[in-house]
């Protein structure tokens, strides 16, 4: 375990029937090389001993004595060691046999659970087991007393659960028990025979219960070497965080797959619904690994690395902000709509939403104007490109040059033009929005805004400015998101006059286009002022969202970026991050409405809930 990881793998083996040594050698090798991968945990399948399909024999007396035997022999293997290990066998007591799970640590069985759903065959030869009855003392076999089958691990916050793929599918209580109880990480031991769809169908299950409850779920199918009598068996192992899957095997293959979990992702339920009674199983420990991750963590977290995810976000991104825009709309009378039209990505963003909202209700798209402000500082080709997009979409368009006003504005306050302070740059920013505001007041209309999460984050926006808007459809897409959504309509559009002023768009460098130019080129780079918003994007999820520790943040960001940015530029850009978002609250806490995109907002009503006053000192590095 290191930083906020937790590295856990799932492992089969090919299984021989009743063959207790060799299954035991098997999974004592398995441990060995869990242990040289820094492995914390690791899972094999349902009775992992004796195999799922070997019939009744696994009550035989004569096999219940040997996997004593077998048991002991893997008990003894994990003495000095940490990592935690979970497998199947059955067990006997009081004239009953048990299909059980047990998890041992460093010579210590430290938790059991048997088997509550039974098959059809099994209930033959294997005992229903309760779950106020979960486990017994059996001081005939290795001395452990009643365990329970959820386990917290020290200093962290991971609670681990163990339960058999039946009790899983079959609604048992026992998952749900695991769920109250707080617990992340859940291992499930397979045990079911592969059908037509049936790997599918598993998949969207465990997929499905991982992202539900925010927890990881680590399934370990029954081997591919299991008997072929009346079933296939089909080896399959999976790891998902959250419903997303980390890592996979191959149908038919048996063998070990491994990743690090990250606890920040998996929040299970929330700590206070819940109370691990004492008594139940010891806290356990485990050791650090090594400090590189096997897993690639994704640089863009917000941004689907599937295409065909990524294409299905960006249609519900389209399509939240769009619905959302149409229904402030209704709710006002329809108002036509003003924006400012600025040659860059997120106004085009803006105007994009705009356009799919009035599409959708079939308004006249001349309803939607774009403003078109050159100042001290545009540049020719936004200002092109932005007649260029609003000629393409068909919208009305109004060229305002705010030089003239803005001059004036600086004679009226005794500002002198050649002082280019935030003075220069925001009288800019404020007159603009004073016309769209009028504009927008004198012709029965809203202000639709354009400012992004990331510059909300970052408080990058003029109070009472751009800050500012009757509504808001970008407010809660990420820049990152943003501008990869506009490449997404752009590919989509059979428009070529649309797709080649986007084209020019995603390639014009990111500017605010406060500051004159020289020789028409720019001279104020957003990204040269506050860092690249790849980082930014980065720790907005990971310090917003998951509410990650800085020194995880840090570790995550050098994995991610590695090669891309050195840690000190990165160490530069969070305290950026974190000077900046400590001390812009005051913005966001009178920001205008705007619909939640991801599952958390930085919205002061019902998202982020934030004091603008924080001691930003001490939010730092």
């Amino acid at each position: 375990m290191n930083h906020n990881f937790i590295k856990v793998a799932a492992a089969n083996f090919k299984m021989h029937l009743l063959n207790i040594e060799k299954n035991k050698d098997s999974i004592i090798e398995q441990i060995k090389l869990a242990e040289q991968e820094h492995v914390d945990i690791i899972s094999f399948q349902e009775l992992s001993l004796t195999g799922v399909s070997s019939g009744e024999l696994v009550a035989h007396q004569e096999i219940l004595s040997r996997v004593k035997l077998g048991l002991k022999d893997i008990i003894e293997a994990t003495k000095g060691k940490n990592i935690l290990v979970s497998l199947g066998l059955p067990t006997f007591y009081a004239h009953q046999v048990y299909n059980s799970l047990l998890v041992i640590q460093n010579g210590q069985i430290v938790a059991a659970v048997n088997k509550e759903c039974l098959t059809y065959e099994e209930r033959k030869f294997f005992n229903h087991s309760e779950p106020s009855k979960d486990f017994y003392q059996d001081n005939d076999l290795l001395g452990y007393s009643q365990k329970h089958s959820i386990v917290k691990v020290n200093n962290s916050p991971a609670i681990l659960a163990f339960l058999h793929e039946d009790d899983l599918l079959e609604g048992s209580s026992r998952y749900q028990e695991a769920i109250n109880h707080g617990a992340n990480l859940i291992f499930v031991a397979g045990s079911r025979p592969n059908h037509a769809l049936s790997t599918k169908i598993r998949q969207n299950i465990l997929a499905g219960l991982s992202y539900r409850d925010k927890v990881a779920i680590i399934y370990t199918a029954a081997s591919s070497f299991e008997s072929s009598t009346n079933h296939a068996y089909s080896g399959e192992k999976y790891i998902y965080e959250a419903g997303n899957l980390l890592a996979l095997s191959p149908a038919y293959e048996d063998g070990m797959i491994l990743s690090e979990i990250n606890l920040d992702e998996i929040k299970g339920k929330p700590a206070s619904l819940f109370e691990i009674k004492e008594g139940l199983n010891p806290a356990i420990n485990f050791k650090s690994f090594n400090d590189k991750l096997s897993r690639k963590l994704s640089k863009s977290p917000l941004i689907p690395d599937k295409p065909y995810l990524f294409e299905q976000k960006a249609r519900d991104v389209l399509n939240i902000s769009s619905s959302a825009l149409n229904r402030r709309l209704a709710q006002i009378g329809q108002p036509k709509i003003y924006l400012g039209l600025s040659g860059g990505l997120d106004s085009t963003m803006a105007l994009i939403v705009s356009v799919y909202a009035f599409s959708r209700t079939n308004r006249d798209l001349k309803d939607i104007h774009a403003i078109i402000m050159p100042g001290l500082g545009t540049t020719e080709r936004t200002k092109t490109n932005a007649h260029k997009l609003a000629s393409a979409y068909g919208v009305s368009i109004q060229e305002i040059d705010i030089s003239k006003s803005i001059y004036q504005h600086f004679e009226d306050i005794s500002h002198d033009k050649n002082d280019h302070s935030v003075v220069f740059e925001n009288a800019q920013a404020r007159e603009r929005t004073q016309i769209l505001m009028d504009l927008a007041n004198k012709h029965n209309g809203i202000v639709v805004g354009t400012g992004n999460m990331s510059e909300i984050a970052l408080g990058f926006s003029t109070f009472n400015a751009d800050h500012i808007s009757m509504y808001n459809p970008n407010a809660g897409i990420v820049k990152t998101l943003l501008t990869a959504i506009v490449g997404y309509v752009r590919d989509q559009t059979p428009e070529e006059s649309i797709k080649e002023v986007l084209t020019d768009i995603l390639n014009t460098p990111i500017s605010p286009e406060l500051l004159p130019t020289k020789e028409g080129e720019l001279q104020q780079k957003t990204e040269e002022i506050v860092g690249p918003y790849e980082l930014h994007d980065f720790f907005i999820y990971h310090f917003i969202r998951n509410k990650s520790k800085l020194k995880d943040i840090l570790f995550m960001a050098e994995q991610a970026f590695a090669g891309s940015y050195s840690t000190a530029q990165i160490e530069e850009v969070l305290k950026i991050f974190l000077r900046r978002f400590s001390s812009q609250q005051f913005k966001r806490s009178t920001m205008a409405d705007g619909p939640a995109i991801e599952d958390f907002s930085l919205n002061p009503r019902d998202g982020l809930i934030m004091a603008s006053d924080i001691d930003i000192l001490n939010l730092n590095l």
